[in-house]
């Protein structure tokens, strides 16, 4: 809410910062101004101001601005006219002297070889012109001959510098004004180190030699000799070597360190054949009958005769022939071609060596295409297949078209959604979010939107269940419908958007209805059943076995075989076996006395402390636990120490050690088994205005010095000038009691305050004489009503429901005037909350 100002505000030539402007949609939203009234206009932004009561668009001179045609200089480069109004902005050319402006135009003027003269006129320079420069080499801005210039010889052009800086290990010094030196800072490879086994280096030189040697003994490498050409760097390697010795056994030569299979050397005429795989094909390896083992030779006997006759065939085929030729050392001997059916196989040979079988673009099938492939992808197309409209009387695994598909579901059933029973919104589906009925309380509101329904429509009831289009109204079901999770409806009768009614829809419920009930005890083996209640609609059953009682006890019977409550009997009786390693079986406890469960110890998760169960020679579970008792069963305690930062009692079997020390003003002391505690007796008293009972101080409220005199809890009660307080004297620091009445500001009326209305009835108010023109105002006495005058009172200016406002406020003698602008203002329009703050 804005604040009002009810009278004007003068800001005497200060400033106004960050104002913003009253922002409304239209002058219709900014009413009725008064001159000078400003507000934005948030639809046109623009700033309007109030005159003679209507809203004026403030705005400049100019209107629009555009360019024209360029003209000449005369010394101005853009002239603008007129300045107010459609304003019109040129640009002037340049036209020599001082006649500034923009570059005029070279057209007609050869581009290559004109130039813009100081006349402002293009022409092509006259005379020569040399084009020969030099360069110097400069010092650096710095003064340093490092990352020097390179300067245009001023004798010879102009003073252009280039400075030349070096990059990474790079330096450029000046050496003089025509020499520059450039050089590397990376440091020159001097050397190489040789390191051995125990990171001793050697340095390699200019000059100096290195030789590698192998030896054998512990793993590492040494480096010995000067470097010279005759005492060379030795880099000995050195390897073990544990002298394992290989043989060679049968069937093997060992030559040096290479084995080698004992085989006959004598080439063989024939070429290598395949591996056979035939079976029954293989032949042991055997050693020849060489009477010396190590000549023995591996040798494979394979029984075989040579009937083979040499012939080579060869099948071949040209390029884009579709022919497969056999030939027989050499001679074709038949001729193979292979050749496609039109619309059904295509066979080319454009490739040498090479068939392309494939079906052409269009195939067709005289009879039937069978696909015997189980997929369920085993026929694909890209496109549409199409095919003679399915009949009723084809075959059952007959593929159906769309025509004979939309023939059968034509008014069939179309799955709509789902929706809540007890609302009738429609949770899923197309019209998710919209209702098949709405309900005023628990009725039917026929007003309220709903869908279409269309013949077929189906919805299935979900979360919450209800009565179907409510429990009354016009159009709700004759008889109340109540419909359940999982119940459904169809829409049996089509009705446009708002119209629908239930009978427009048919219901389908879980619940099942008994049409008949007949209970045949006889065709029940063992079981009678009896109805409870009718038996049609809902039936409640009752049901009974029908056996009958045996020979045996009803606590120990069972139902046999035979419709018979009787004891089972066995051949022979059961026997528990004692258990063992290997066998499961029962076993007998070696005491029948309970423990208590919280005396039981945890378990254990301490390695190695598991321990075997055994049986004794009565069958009773025991276990072996194997440790001895070193706890001492008589334990002392006795004093230790001699004064008070060691005495204490000892526990003699754990060895620990109680300290009994003292503190402040008391003392400990051993002697023997006696350890005394001594404390020092300090006597305190009570002085002025505290009283002491046994050991708590307390204030004295009865006292006649430095206290305050006793009083009842004041708390949200008035303290009257004869009450006492306690106060602290700056004059001599003590703490007195004095009146209420001698507080310098305790005087009737000190604190004043009154909430007074601006209307010539409340006393103390009248009617402000001669205010202002066009304003209205009001006088308050503040003697008469505070005791005070008018410069000692705070004012705060109110609506009569409490929202503060800004008036003109001024005070003179016992006069406090409040002005307003305007006339005619209520009596009791406003009020004043005044203080008297002296």
């Amino acid at each position: 809410m804005a604040i009002n100002f009810l009278n004007t505000v003068s800001y005497n030539q200060n400033q106004l910062k960050q104002p913003v402007i009253d922002n409304e949609l239209n002058d219709t939203d900014a009413g009725t101004p008064v001159d000078g009234q400003l507000y934005y206009d948030t639809t046109l932004n623009v700033l309007k101001v109030g005159e003679n009561s209507a809203w004026v668009t403030i705005a400049g001179s100019v209107t629009s601005v555009d360019e024209t045609t360029p003209g000449t200089s005369s010394g101005t480069p853009i002239v603008v006219s007129p300045t107010s109004g459609a304003v019109l902005i040129k640009s002037m050319a340049f036209n020599g002297d001082s006649n500034v402006g923009h570059v005029p135009s070279s057209n007609g003027a050869t581009q290559s070889t004109n130039f813009l003269r100081a006349d402002g006129t293009w022409a092509i320079p006259t005379g020569s012109v040399d084009t020969t420069y030099d360069f110097l080499a400069n010092q650096s801005s710095a003064g340093s001959n490092d990352n020097p210039f390179l300067t245009l010889d001023p004798s010879t052009g102009n003073d252009d510098n280039v400075k030349l800086t070096g990059g990474n290990l790079i330096n450029i010094t000046r050496i003089s004004n025509t020499e520059i030196s450039v050089a590397t800072t990376a440091d020159n490879y001097n050397k190489w180190v040789l390191r051995d086994s125990s990171d001793s280096d050697s340095d390699i030189t200019t000059g100096k030699f290195v030789k590698f040697t192998a030896a054998t003994g512990t793993a590492g490498v040494t480096v010995s000799g000067a470097g010279s050409t005759g005492d060379p760097y030795i880099m000995a390697i050195q390897l073990p070597n544990d002298n394992t010795q290989y043989t060679a056994g049968n069937g093997l030569t060992l030559t040096g360190t290479v084995f080698s299979a004992n085989v006959d050397n004598t080439q063989s005429g024939e070429a290598t054949q395949t591996l056979s795989t035939a079976t029954g094909r293989y032949y042991a390896v055997q050693l020849d009958d060489t009477s010396t083992v190590g000549d023995a030779k591996l040798v494979v006997n394979v029984p075989w005769t040579n009937t083979n006759t040499q012939n080579t065939y060869a099948l071949d085929k040209a390029a884009n022939s579709t022919d497969l030729t056999l030939a027989k050392n050499g001679s074709v001997q038949d001729t193979i071609t292979f050749s496609g059916t039109s619309n059904e196989v295509e066979v080319t040979g454009v490739a040498e060596d090479a068939y392309i079988f494939g079906l052409p673009d269009t195939v067709k099938i005289t009879t039937q295409l069978e696909v015997l492939g189980s997929g369920v992808d085993s026929i694909k197309t890209a496109g549409k297949a199409q095919s003679a409209s399915t009949a009723g009387t084809d075959a059952g695994g007959t593929l159906v078209t769309k025509d004979y598909v939309d023939g059968l579901v034509a008014g069939g059933l179309t799955f709509k959604g789902t929706f809540r029973a007890d609302t009738g919104e429609i949770l899923s589906g197309d019209n998710d979010g919209s209702y098949l009925y709405q309900l005023s309380g628990s009725n039917f509101n026929p007003a309220a939107a709903r869908v279409a329904v269309a013949l077929g429509d189906y919805y299935v009831v979900a979360n919450t269940g209800g009565n179907f289009y409510g429990s009354g109204g016009t159009g709700t079901c004759a008889t109340t419908s109540f419909l359940d999770v999982g119940d459904a409806v169809i829409g049996v009768e089509v009705a446009v958007a708002d119209a629908s009614v239930c009978s427009d829809w048919s219901l389908i419920s879980q619940g099942v209805v008994v049409n008949s009930f007949k209970a045949d005890s006889a065709n029940s083996s063992y079981l009678t059943m009896t109805p409870t209640t009718a038996t049609t609609g809902a039936v409640e059953l009752d049901a009974d076995l029908s056996a009958v009682d045996g020979t045996s006890t009803a606590a120990t019977r069972f139902l046999s075989k035979d419709n018979e409550w009787a004891v089972p009997t066995y051949t022979s009786a059961y026997s528990l076996p004692t258990a063992t390693t290997s066998v499961l079986g029962g076993v007998k406890l070696f005491s029948d006395t309970e423990v208590t469960e919280s005396n039981v110890s945890a378990v254990s998760t301490t390695a190695s402390r598991w321990y075997g169960i055994q049986l004794t020679e009565n069958d009773k579970m025991v276990v072996n636990i194997p440790w001895t008792d070193s706890q001492n069963a008589n334990q002392t305690i006795s004093g230790v120490g001699t004064n008070n930062t060691d005495s204490g009692i000892e526990l003699s079997a754990s060895g620990g050690t109680v300290l009994i020390l003292g503190a402040g003003s008391v003392t400990a002391a051993q002697s023997g088994n006696t350890i005394t505690l001594t404390g020092t007796n300090t006597t305190y008293t009570a002085g002025d205005g505290l009283t002491l009972s046994g050991t708590e101080f307390a204030v004295d409220y009865l006292g006649t010095d430095n206290i305050i005199e006793t009083a009842a809890d004041l708390e949200g009660t008035a303290i009257a000038l004869t009450d006492t307080i306690m106060y602290s004297d700056a004059d001599d620091n003590n703490v007195k009691k004095g009146l209420v009445s001698d507080l310098p500001f305790s005087a009737a009326g000190a604190f004043s305050a009154a909430n007074v209305v601006l209307n010539t009835s409340t006393s103390g108010v009248s009617q402000q004489s001669g205010p202002p023109a066009g304003t209205e105002g009001w006088v308050i006495d503040t003697n008469s009503v505070l005791g005070a005058t008018a410069i000692n009172t705070k004012c705060e200016v109110i609506t009569s429901g409490g929202e503060t406002v800004y008036a003109d406020v001024t005070r003179s003698g016992n006069n406090l005037t409040i002005n307003f602008v305007g006339s005619s203002i209520a009596q009791g329009t406003y009020q004043a909350l005044i203080i008297k703050v002296a």
